[in-house]
């Protein structure tokens, strides 16, 4: 992947190599801001959640070297192209060098965040996130590389793991971590909260948190597990649904609310489209809480959709 000049962001537990998408820009008109595109490193077999990109490793291989090359790439030159490079034997090579983590609370620490810092000034205006707020969520700066760290606790506030992240780079320590165990931004929610705000990205939840007061956390992406569900029905029996603009976000949500219906739990989710008419906002899609002004956050959370009627009023 990285020879053909897709840097590789992080590669998780099923093996799903995460990288920004090479033909999001010949598609949509736009640049992968937020990264949908995975490789399966045992398999070969790719896609694009957002722009529908998908294929076997021959036609990525044949898709990014036309752009570098400028000319078509015939599908055996491809083969060719992967075959030069080892393919299987290396790789398996490599991974058999990787030492094997599962067990995450021996891997980290509290010590392990000791050379971390707040987050500078610069950074914080360049994010249009607040010191008050990465306090109150334990969120960090890695000054040597620059890197927003977002810690990965448990219910009891037990650190396992963080994110680490800027505009050019993605990974989780330990690798191994299984998110859907944890919920961001747990620490934060009184015993009772008379309803409690999900988004997908955990910078995203102090954004909306600084700008509505509203209690939020992050699942860190759209699939919502089981767990973190019951998690947050310890906290509150009211639920809002704040996921991205974009087709795994609705995806996500309509599987909440067919998956979580007649539990005793309400839900109700956000319609991006309000801003079109209260604020005369282009609503594209791809659009997260926290590329959002605070008074457009605050709208959309004041009106919300209960599940109830949610495919209706947003269909599916």
């Amino acid at each position: 992947m990285e020879a053909l000049g897709l840097f590789v962001l992080s590669v998780d537990e099923s093996g799903e190599a995460k990288s920004k998408c090479p033909a999001h820009f010949e598609l949509l008109g736009r640049e992968d801001r937020h990264p949908s595109f995975s490789v399966n490193i045992d398999s070969g077999l790719f896609g694009c959640w957002s722009c529908g990109f998908k294929g076997i490793f021959a036609n990525l291989v044949q898709y990014c070297l036309k752009q570098k090359l400028k000319r078509e790439i015939p599908h055996d030159e491809a083969i060719a192209w992967i075959r030069a490079r080892g393919t299987i034997q290396r790789v398996e090579r490599i991974l058999a060098k990787r030492p094997v983590e599962t067990d995450t609370t021996k891997l980290v620490n509290e010590a392990s965040l000791a050379l971390c810092v707040p987050p500078p000034e610069w950074a914080l205006e360049d994010r249009g996130i607040s010191a008050e707020a990465c306090a109150r969520y334990g969120v960090l700066w890695e000054p040597d590389r620059e890197l927003w760290i977002t810690p990965i606790r448990d219910h009891t506030g037990r650190l396992h793991g963080w994110q680490e992240k800027n505009k050019r780079y993605f990974a989780n320590h330990p690798e191994t971590i299984k998110k859907s165990r944890f919920v961001f931004g747990y620490q934060t929610l009184p015993e009772k909260s008379e309803r409690v705000v999900v988004v997908e990205s955990p910078l995203d939840a102090l954004i909306v948190w600084q700008d509505t007061g509203e209690p939020c956390v992050s699942t860190y992406g759209a699939s919502v597990s089981d767990h973190q569900m019951l998690l947050l029905m310890e906290r509150t029996n009211n639920v809002v649904l704040f996921m991205d603009h974009d087709a795994p976000g609705r995806k996500a949500r309509d599987r909440l609310i067919d998956r979580w219906r007649g539990t005793g739990l309400a839900l109700s989710t956000v319609d991006y489209r309000l801003l079109e008419d209260r604020f005369r906002k282009v609503v594209r899609d791809g659009l997260d809480p926290g590329e959002l002004w605070s008074d457009e956050n605050a709208y959309l959370l004041e009106h919300t959709i209960p599940a109830s009627i949610a495919a209706i009023t947003l269909g599916r």
